[in-house]
């Protein structure tokens, strides 16, 4: 039984990827895929959280949300593994598990390593449904197209990248997708042997807090953040995405990860999800006193 190939994905070799996507793209933003693509292959051998490598990714193909799932063949919705939403913090919708169910369906053992699957390529040959739980759930979160990329496939089990545009892909953005792919299944299938254990302890629990625990931006400060991380953390409570804390702080994209990686450590989370999750379970943020002189 042949392989299906999906909308898009035609390339098979990284290096043959990145040597044509190194002539179609902007300087900029091929030298931005690379970054993202290193930092999603070492977050998937440890070196790093997932959860930042899968924002790189996202940012980089201009996506609004990245989810990483794992089908079974007849077992209906997938298992969501990680997924980083940039509406999230704006108490956008949630995304539903089973987008890459509803594209793929249950052909997924079938699909092609490397193929990605574009929703409306798929909608325009009448190939998906109109009228289904994503398709809902695009039109209320105002997303305008979602493309699958197949990671991996292993019997019955199907590992894919989800990622959701607020705005219609450009030329551009397809043909990255396209050639980031080789690499994205390459690093997928090196991952470390304990990644899948990790994701699922983190998306089970994120965080689990003392039923009188201090709240975290309580006013004794029980993570010990500092003045920084404990301005970061009080802003994305309240509902500011990332580009809205860097131009609030005047601080760049780097200096916004490196004090977001503090803050998982000190906080014992894995990403944003994980973070916000734990923030909106704590009463109402208390001044700790740092913006006092």
């Amino acid at each position: 039984m042949s392989a299906l190939r999906g909308t898009s994905g035609h390339y098979s070799d990284p290096a043959q990827a990145w040597a044509d996507a190194a002539g179609h793209l902007p300087t900029g933003r091929f030298a931005q895929a690379m970054v993202a693509t290193a930092r999603w292959a070492q977050a998937l051998q440890g070196e790093g959280h997932p959860a930042d490598a899968l924002l790189l990714l996202r940012e980089v193909c201009g996506a609004e949300v990245g989810s990483l799932v794992r089908l079974s063949a007849g077992r209906g919705a997938g298992e969501r593994l990680l997924a980083e939403d940039a509406g999230l913090a704006r108490s956008a919708r949630p995304q539903p598990v089973d987008l890459a169910t509803t594209l793929i369906g249950a052909q997924c053992s079938r699909a092609r390593v490397g193929s990605v699957w574009s929703y409306s390529e798929l909608a325009a040959s009448l190939l998906v449904a109109p009228q289904t739980r994503l398709a809902r759930w695009m039109e209320l979160r105002g997303i305008q197209d979602v493309m699958c990329i197949v990671l991996a496939v292993e019997g019955e089990t199907t590992d894919v990248l989800e990622l959701c545009f607020a705005r219609r892909p450009s030329p551009s953005d397809v043909y990255l997708v396209d050639a980031l792919a080789p690499a994205l299944v390459s690093a997928w299938a090196h991952r470390g042997a304990q990644l899948l254990a990790t994701l699922r302890r983190a998306s089970i629990a994120p965080v689990r807090l003392p039923a009188q625990a201090e709240p975290l931006l309580g006013p004794s400060n029980p993570a010990g953040l500092t003045r920084a991380e404990f301005r970061i953390c009080g802003l994305f409570a309240a509902g500011s995405d990332t580009r809205e804390i860097m131009e609030q702080l005047q601080i760049s994209e780097s200096t916004l990860r490196s004090h977001l990686r503090s803050i998982y450590a000190k906080t014992e989370t894995s990403g944003k999800s994980g973070l916000l999750h734990r923030l909106l379970r704590s009463e109402a943020p208390a001044d700790p006193g740092f913006d006092r002189a």
